[in-house]
């Protein structure tokens, strides 16, 4: 009879050895490198962020205002109240955007030039709509409400799209 000798007995196996415990310690250098380019990244990409919403702020006051006039009009039904209105928010707008425009001392028909001019490659506004500053100091002024909600379109454009005009120099407006 052939005994088994080529099976090891159970008392001959050994325990298991365990490979030594992994430490999350130290880092590689190229991890520390990553983090710290992916915090730097991300803390200037915040402060451009809110750059610029700080800076397109007026802005968006500013249509805010602009439909609240809008809106106002249906109770005081003034066209001419309408038109100062307009007329004063586009040039506090103007006044802050193109400080070196001199658009504080414009007026008539040099501020409807410049209106016109920094509205040159916005489509949608008409060239003429503008115009109807003429009438701010007119006793009856009547809009259509065609022509009104033109104007209200145009004013709103014309501060939504200033920020991509062409500069405009002081010499080129008078």
């Amino acid at each position: 009879m052939k005994t088994q000798q080529s099976a090891p007995s159970l008392d001959q196996l050994q325990g298991l050895h365990l490979p030594e415990a992994v430490t999350n310690l130290p880092i590689a250098p190229g991890w520390v490198l990553a983090v710290i380019v992916l915090i730097v990244t991300g803390l200037l990409a915040a402060k451009f962020m809110h750059r610029c919403i700080m800076k397109n702020a007026y802005r968006r006051e500013a249509i805010k205002h602009l439909g609240k006039m809008f809106q106002d009009h249906q109770s005081h039904n003034s066209d001419q109240r309408l038109l100062v209105e307009i007329n004063q928010l586009l040039k506090s707008v103007a006044i802050r955007r193109y400080p070196q425009a001199g658009c504080a001392k414009l007026s008539g028909a040099s501020w409807q030039t410049f209106l016109a001019r920094s509205s040159c490659n916005i489509k949608a506004i008409e060239a003429d709509v503008f115009h109807e500053f003429v009438n701010i100091y007119a006793q009856d002024v009547d809009l259509s409400l065609a022509r009104r909600e033109t104007l209200c379109n145009s004013a709103t454009l014309w501060l939504k799209k200033h920020h991509n005009l062409i500069a405009i120099k002081e010499e080129s407006i008078v």
